[in-house]
């Protein structure tokens, strides 16, 4: 120790002493200076007391990237039921909230008017029937038939047919005029309504059997039309109509509306279009029901982008068997996007930022059987809200190793570990 660093110690021993203040002093060497300084380096006393984490299992599997976006809920079918007659409402079967069978009836409109018709034409139809009847029998057995219309029992449908073949070619090729074809097509189309096999079509419309055969359809059509009832199972809702009220056809009665399965509408950007495929995997929340996550996939992707908002509308078909959902609720969606597979994949939480590096303490187990913390520098790729991709690792992170995902932020190379996981 150089002489004038001795004589200065020796002077302040001096100068304490001769105040009454007791002291005593350690010189140390260059050497235990050295050793003092590795000493606060090294970690404190207890350092080798087990540090109880939590860990999570490094996992080779596919890394999914999400989409998000907000939406409202709507219905997978849902339908305005209208009058299509006009009458008295007779009855209303079903109140709001209430649910409906396919088939059901869910309002009738009183039909005596209608039954009415329906018996008025079925009466005109045995009447044309009989004259049918008449018609045909005379065509068989008597001459009444072929002196009525006996210029049409002239035409030759396969001659009519060779010339309406040579005409449309004619037609075709420019030599004659869309007037002069015309005239020989219902040439045509007349010798095929007076040939033999159409004869019983011809009698049938002079009789006006044809006639009162749509009528009967028509008045039955009506008639069944007084009954509204649910085209598929649902819940009713907005009911427009009461017992007693006259309305005329167009009239809105009441909506229908299928609960078991939902729609949600979202708008995509731009810049995420190509990430976005039909049956990709998509994950709803609500508000009204905290903690849940409701499962659906991609059902429907508009071709068109909106102009203004820069976005294309992706709809999202959720399954809502239990009914817990309804229509107009709002939604924060997750959609499935870009799919990365077969990657090394540890927890967010596992991976800690060390000299602006990152870092993974991986759980193993030393030459003499102690868990002990891995202090491994990472590079990582892609990652989600839930994962991150590592790349490589300086001591060679292996798939279904532990990682550390607690406690660990202020942790040292090779400390000691209990684990305690959930």
């Amino acid at each position: 120790m150089p002489e004038k660093k001795l004589y200065r110690i020796a002077t302040i021993v001096l100068l304490l002493t001769s105040l009454g203040l007791g002291a005593f002093f350690v010189i140390s060497s260059d050497a235990d200076e050295k050793d003092a300084n590795e000493e606060l380096a090294a970690p404190d006393i207890g350092a080798d007391k087990p540090v109880t984490v939590q860990t999570a299992v490094a996992e080779t599997r596919d890394l999914i990237v999400r989409i998000t976006a907000n939406g409202r809920t709507r219905a997978h079918r849902q339908v305005v039921l209208t009058a299509q007659v006009g009458g008295v409402v007779e009855r209303v079967a079903f109140l709001e909230g209430e649910r409906a069978d396919k088939g059901a009836l869910l309002v009738q409109i009183d039909d005596t008017d209608y039954q009415l018709k329906l018996r008025e034409a079925r009466e005109q139809l045995t009447v044309a029937t009989i004259e049918y009847g008449k018609k045909l029998g005379e065509r068989r057995y008597g001459s009444a038939v072929r002196s009525q219309g006996s210029e049409g029992l002239l035409l030759d449908p396969d001659a009519e047919r060779r010339d309406y073949l040579a005409a449309k070619e004619a037609l075709q090729a420019g030599r004659i005029d869309r007037e002069q074809f015309t005239f020989v097509q219902y040439a045509y189309e007349a010798a095929k309504i007076f040939s033999e096999s159409s004869k019983r079509k011809l009698i049938a419309t002079n009789s006006g059997l044809s006639k009162a055969i749509i009528a009967f359809e028509r008045a039955k059509m009506e008639l069944e039309r007084t009954r509204i009832t649910a085209p598929f199972s649902g819940v009713v809702g907005d009911v427009k109509v009461e017992a007693g009220e006259s309305i005329g056809a167009g009239k809105e009665c009441l909506t229908l509306v299928d609960l078991s399965r939902l729609l949600i509408d979202i708008e995509v950007l731009e810049s995420e279009i190509d990430f976005i495929k039909l049956g990709r995997k998509a994950r709803a929340t609500f508000t009204a029901f905290p903690g849940e996550t409701f499962t659906g996939k991609v059902v429907a992707i508009n071709p068109l982008i909106d102009p203004e908002k820069k976005t294309r509308r992706t709809t999202i078909l959720l399954d809502n068997s239990d009914e817990k959902l309804i229509p107009g609720m709002y939604a924060f969606v997750k959609l499935d996007a870009r799919i990365y597979p077969d990657r090394l994949l540890v927890p967010k939480e596992a991976v800690v930022l060390r000299d602006q590096r990152p870092v993974v303490f991986i759980a193993r187990k030393n030459e003499n059987g102690e868990l002990r913390a891995v202090w491994s520098y990472v590079e990582i790729g892609h990652q989600n809200e839930q994962f991150v991709e590592i790349l490589s690792s300086k001591f060679n992170l292996r798939p279904g190793e532990q990682v550390v995902i607690s406690n660990h932020y202020t942790m040292i190379h090779d400390a000691k570990l209990k684990i305690r996981n959930k």
